[in-house]
């Protein structure tokens, strides 16, 4: 019976401190966490924030600035567009002007597809407030449907324009307002060999850390706020706990005429009761093993930068893989990219997702799995009516001839972009952060310039909660504190369970 007493107050006494350590930096974690999140369909966001210099925004160019695209019989026109709205630019990237949608300053451009038409070069965007058209008279986006929905992939083919929404519909219509409405497109089941084509163990656990790799979809984004929400209340209802006891105890200890009321200490144990059921049944049991998931993958995404290479060299064996990346028959959370083309056999619809890249020659009425296809598909763009696969992710650049994929021989400083663009005579333009590479369309390199993206004027909450979830807007170090913090978040699960389990009831 000692030896059991002392055990319990020892692991009292680690869990006590270590959620006094922690507690506030935890609180800290889960409110950041939650806003990334949401950070796409949560505009506001994006439309305002801290007067802080964009450049701390340097981990989240990819969603202040996701497009940027060039008219290329002028390449002067440019558009660059991302979380934080859409500009414009004549004069090659010199100056930009803020494109409105509508009365509203900002939309968060999650698609943009260029069109080439009889009125001139022009893009269409998917928000998330539907699709958008630019209007290079009056520049300002002028709606063109699908209103109040979150359109994350366009393509034009011809006269026709479809769109993804929610990664999960398809909806298609003519370009032509007055000719056909927008109408959903029917898509049939995912192919038997639809499941992920091969998973690295470093992208299985980016996934899981950011709320997307165990069962996918909208089932992850509903989990993992929960999450976000469970830990900052365990940090809440934790102190909460501490708080009331302390309290009470040196009540206790003072004279009996300088204590407290009697209806003051109730309300303080009704408290400590309401703390522990919250903190401990309600949250800590039911989260214990997804805090466990995301404090371990916590601490690889802290150090990815410095390890994916080896771990993106392990790879994750089908068996135990997660519903996220297994074969199921629909399309839910499926539908990243979307593209019409046309190659040797006729009109085809494509979608790329990280199951791989699925074709369709009946608009969706049946898909067939390329198997030629190597890794996931997280972005895709037609140039010159072929489709190309850019490959920050993959470490490689795909491109589909009629023979199948080919992995594109481009420069190394352009194969981990994602963004590119038709260019003049036949080139292709790949923009990251401040540059811009110029290659054929055969991948040979022909130049380089410099890009001068926007400038809003202030760090935007989405960039600011992003940053400071990874402790970069303290510290380029601050990787190390988040360790310390997650083995601490490990140690209160643990003890925490412990002390549940041997707790009477």
């Amino acid at each position: 019976m000692a030896a059991t007493a002392r055990r319990r107050i020892t692991l009292d006494k680690i869990h006590k401190y270590a959620g006094l350590v922690a507690a506030l930096w935890m609180a800290v974690l889960a409110v950041t966490g939650m806003m990334q999140l949401n950070r796409q369909g949560w505009d506001w966001l994006w439309a305002s924030g801290p007067a802080l210099d964009e450049s701390h925004a340097g981990h989240d160019d990819k969603n202040l600035w996701r497009y940027h695209q060039i008219d290329p019989a002028n390449p002067a026109t440019r558009v660059a567009g991302g979380a934080a709205g859409a500009f414009l630019s004549e004069n090659g990237g010199k100056g930009w002007t803020r494109l409105p949608f509508g009365d509203a300053p900002i939309r968060n451009v999650q698609a943009m597809e260029p069109v080439a038409g009889p009125d001139g070069w022009t893009v269409y965007v998917g928000t998330s407030d539907g699709v958008w058209r630019l209007d290079r008279a009056t520049k300002r986006f002028v709606p063109r449907g699908l209103q109040g929905k979150m359109v994350n992939s366009l393509s034009v083919e011809g006269d026709r324009i479809i769109a993804a929404v929610r990664m999960s519909q398809m909806f298609q219509r003519a370009l032509d307002p007055d000719k056909m409405a927008w109408e959903s497109v029917k898509l049939a089941p995912l192919p038997p060999d639809a499941g992920a084509s091969s998973v690295d163990l470093g992208r299985m656990l980016q996934d899981i850390h950011v709320g997307r790799g165990l069962f996918g979809g909208m089932i992850d984004m509903i989990l993992w706020n929960l999450i976000a929400l469970g830990l900052f209340l365990m940090a809440a209802t934790g102190l909460a706990y501490w708080g009331f006891m302390r309290w009470c105890n040196r009540a206790r200890k003072r004279p009996k005429e300088a204590r407290p009321s009697s209806d003051a200490m109730k309300r303080a144990q009704k408290g400590i009761q309401w703390s522990f059921r919250v903190h401990a049944m309600i949250i800590g049991i039911v989260l214990a093993p997804f805090l466990l998931l995301v404090f371990i993958t916590g601490i690889y995404q802290d150090h990815r930068g410095d390890v994916q290479m080896m771990f993106r060299k392990m790879t994750v064996p089908s068996a135990i893989l997660p519903p996220a990346y297994r074969a199921g028959s629909g399309w839910q959370g499926q539908v990243m990219n979307v593209a019409l083309a046309k190659d040797a056999e006729g009109e085809l619809l494509a979608i790329g997702n990280r199951r791989g890249m699925f074709v369709s020659r009946d608009m969706g009425q049946s898909w067939s799995h390329e198997a030629g296809f190597k890794g996931p598909a997280m972005r895709m763009r037609k140039i010159g009516g072929t489709l190309y696969v850019p490959g920050r992710m993959m470490r490689r650049v795909q491109v589909r001839r009629d023979d199948g994929w080919q992995t594109l021989d481009v420069p190394k400083m352009v194969v981990m972009i994602n963004e590119m663009s038709a260019g003049p005579d036949g080139s292709i333009w790949w923009t990251r952060d401040r540059n811009v590479f110029k290659t054929t369309l055969a991948g040979q390199m022909r130049g380089k310039m410099l890009h001068n993206p926007p400038k809003l004027g202030y760090l935007p909450w989405a960039s600011f909660a992003a940053e400071l979830h990874e402790g970069s807007l303290i510290s380029k170090q601050w990787k190390w504190i988040n360790d310390l913090f997650a083995l601490l978040g490990i140690t209160l699960v643990v003890t925490g369970f412990l002390r549940w389990r041997k707790r009477k009831w």
